[in-house]
């Protein structure tokens, strides 16, 4: 910043300042990319300051997507003095200061939940915010199978010591390949 006064016409010398402001750039991962109920995913957020400047006051709040259960003792935050808050689905991580050149990475686990009767797919979107501007999301479908099975026989009547055949079909409908399939 440079600063330059006239006084009665005449021009002063000119003066600099040095405007040094702090930049946050925050990204969000996920650790899979297609997971089944009953699964456990990894979130990461990290957060960095590539200002000139220390960033005072971060919060990160994390609204999880429906159909995860946030296992709260996996969150871990490598910042010293940051606090963590989990409420109402929502998790929160305070810090009261990010250093120029600084990083700080949240890490949690959640537990994938059952798919609602009659879904065999669905995609869970996790986003967070960090100081009121949103991260990227972090994306993982959540896919099962669904077996059908039917039997029939090639004969609807029949007599002693005639021969019958019996197909049993089984379909997989589901959104998910199903292994070790045993029919009985």
């Amino acid at each position: 910043l440079d600063n330059k006064a006239v006084v009665n016409g005449v021009e002063t010398n000119t003066t600099e300042t040095d405007v040094k402001v702090p930049h946050l750039t925050s990204t969000k991962a996920v650790d899979k990319e297609t997971v089944k109920p009953g699964d456990v995913v990894t979130y990461t957020i990290e957060v960095t300051n590539d200002g000139a400047a220390t960033q005072k006051g971060v919060t990160v709040k994390d609204q999880l997507p429906s159909g995860v259960t946030l296992d709260e003792e996996s969150v871990t935050v490598d910042l010293t003095g940051a606090t963590v808050e989990y409420e109402d689905g929502v998790l929160t991580v305070k810090a009261e200061e990010l250093a120029s050149g600084a990083k700080m990475t949240i890490t949690f686990e959640v537990e994938v939940d059952d798919l609602a009767e009659g879904t065999y797919s669905a995609t869970l979107e996790n986003i967070a915010v960090v100081n009121e501007v949103k991260t990227n999301p972090a994306e993982t479908d959540v896919k099962i199978p669904h077996l059908t099975s039917t039997k029939a026989v090639d004969k609807e009547i029949v007599k002693p010591g005639d021969v019958v055949t019996y197909t049993i079909e089984v379909t997989n409908d589901g959104a998910a390949t199903q292994k070790g399939v045993t029919v009985k």
